[in-house]
């Protein structure tokens, strides 16, 4: 599976992230968040256990995943052409839109792309061989520091979070008010690290069946938490 996947690694990364980031835009979809980070993680294992790429090519590999995640998220940018109301022309906005577009995304790139020299270290250690399972929990925590980082500093921004993409779904959401957004973004990181591990191991029935199941059961137990949290707010109401 590795070797087939080697190949298309990154491009499928980039579609991933891609398709998550349409989450975002459109929360009605949202639901599909919990299974469009399954080829990121499998590109992710893929490329930084490739002992042949650098740390360089690595991190270039994280800077793009992530830039494609916020260049799909930052579309709105598209919305401020034109920038008659202070003043440009046509032209300048133009440069304007498409400098503040990419800039921004090159912004959130350049400490995204750690998330992956983080995984490579942790391969060359041999933190993986030891535990293979620590692969999908090591990458989600990376993305939640990542995701936690972002909103600091004049360059913080809050749109790229993962939990937006639930924001139809108030059920699922519901636990962040218990352990914060980020669990929420958390959960669905794990849930789509399992996925992807259950798929690596298929050959391995009984580990792959745990994973998914395992994940299964994340998915459930946030749901029901939500549910039983929504209901008891509209008891609180009536009385």
């Amino acid at each position: 599976m590795c070797e087939q996947y080697k190949k298309i690694a990154l491009p499928a990364m980039l579609i991933s992230v891609a398709l998550t980031a349409l989450t975002l835009v459109f929360p009605q979809i949202g639901f599909l968040e919990w299974v469009t980070l399954i080829p990121l993680f499998l590109g992710a294992t893929v490329y930084c256990a490739d002992e042949k790429r650098s740390l360089l090519r690595t991190y270039f590999g994280g800077f793009l995943t992530v830039f494609v995640y916020y260049f799909v998220i930052y579309h709105w940018f598209l919305s401020l052409y034109p920038l008659d109301f202070i003043g440009m022309d046509e032209a300048s906005s133009v440069v304007v839109v498409i400098a503040g577009w990419v800039g921004l995304s090159v912004l959130q790139a350049i400490p995204g792309g750690l998330i992956f020299l983080v995984l490579k270290l942790f391969e060359r250690g041999g933190v993986f061989s030891k535990a293979p399972v620590l692969r999908p929990i090591v990458l989600a925590a990376s993305w939640i520091v990542f995701e936690w980082s972002s909103t600091l500093g004049w360059t913080g921004v809050p749109w790229g979070r993962l939990c937006l993409g639930q924001s139809e779904y108030l059920p699922i959401l519901q636990s962040a008010s218990l352990f914060g957004s980020y669990f929420v973004s958390f959960l669905i990181l794990l849930v789509n690290g399992l996925l992807a591990y259950a798929i690596l191991n298929f050959k391995v029935k009984k580990k792959a069946i745990l994973c998914a199941t395992l994940a299964g059961l994340i998915l459930l137990s946030n749901l029901l938490l939500g549910v039983g949290l929504m209901n008891k707010k509209d008891k609180e109401r009536v009385t």
